[in-house]
């Protein structure tokens, strides 16, 4: 797909979110980062083959976001995955256990795409206080099995990221500077055009990208109630889905690989 800088003449009328990582840990620790819409907590965990316990040198790579609800009783979890070298078997979230050590099994993911590449969207569990405890903590992870790696090929530590907040700030390296920003720092910048929502990633000030839907393209996939809906996927770095809610949600990977989840209410 080829890239190209966002034009002048698109308009912003949704929220975007540029906080950077090192900011957001400093300042909410491993409690998770609240969505400012509904009082939510999100967790991002990137997955590759150098975090399995023991490490291997498998080359595929995963993304997963878990979302905590605002009761702290259930959280939905989402993951996508790409280049395993055999089709996976399983797929869990373990804990308790930091990176580098293993647990036992506390969410199987099911069912699971007995494929190299594939997604999950919107598989709810329920949370104990003592689970959350965990997540917050650090002591969460997911990794995905197949027969080559019945251990598991890849693995990713779950860690708070950004759920969006209520702030527009957004810049450019061309000189335009929307609402005061002066900082670039969000991976992918959202806009609402006539109904429909396109996305483009964001890399040192510079708009690329991603894809479009259209208002008619985005009314095909209206709520699903028992799931959340995959709408598109972008380089294995941006996911836009339609919640069961209505809302849509953007995964997106940030620079450092930590993530990054923001929730609206469409276009």
């Amino acid at each position: 797909m080829s890239f190209r800088t966002i034009s002048r003449r698109v308009r912003i009328v949704s929220v975007i979110v540029a906080i950077t990582w090192a900011t957001l840990s400093s300042s909410l620790g491993q409690s998770g980062v609240a969505n400012a819409n509904g009082g939510v907590s999100c967790f991002s965990a990137t997955l590759n083959g150098a975090k399995e316990v023991p490490a291997n040198a498998s080359t595929a790579t995963g993304f997963a976001t878990i979302v905590l609800n605002a009761l702290q009783t259930s959280i939905t979890v989402n993951l996508s995955f790409s280049g395993l070298v055999a089709p996976a078997t399983a797929a869990h979230i373990h804990a308790p256990a930091p990176a580098g050590v293993n647990a036992p099994v506390l969410f199987p993911f099911v069912p699971f795409p007995a494929a190299t590449s594939g997604n999950v969207s919107g598989q709810v569990f329920a949370m104990t206080p003592t689970q959350v405890a965990q997540l917050q903590g650090g002591l969460f992870y997911v990794n995905i099995h197949d027969s080559i790696f019945p251990g598991g090929e890849i693995r990713g530590q779950f860690a708070p990221a950004p759920c969006g907040v209520n702030t527009l700030n957004l810049c450019f390296n061309d000189g335009r500077v929307n609402n005061g920003a002066i900082e670039c720092a969000q991976p992918v910048a959202i806009y609402c055009e006539n109904g429909g929502v396109t996305l483009y990633a964001v890399y040192k000030g510079v708009g690329y990208l991603a894809f479009k839907e259209t208002k008619a393209q985005l009314a095909t996939f209206p709520a699903n109630p028992s799931q959340n809906t995959l709408l598109q996927a972008w380089k294995n770095a941006i996911w836009l889905y339609r919640l069961t809610n209505g809302n849509l949600q953007v995964n997106a990977r940030t620079p450092d690989n930590k993530g990054y989840v923001f929730i609206w209410g469409g276009c």
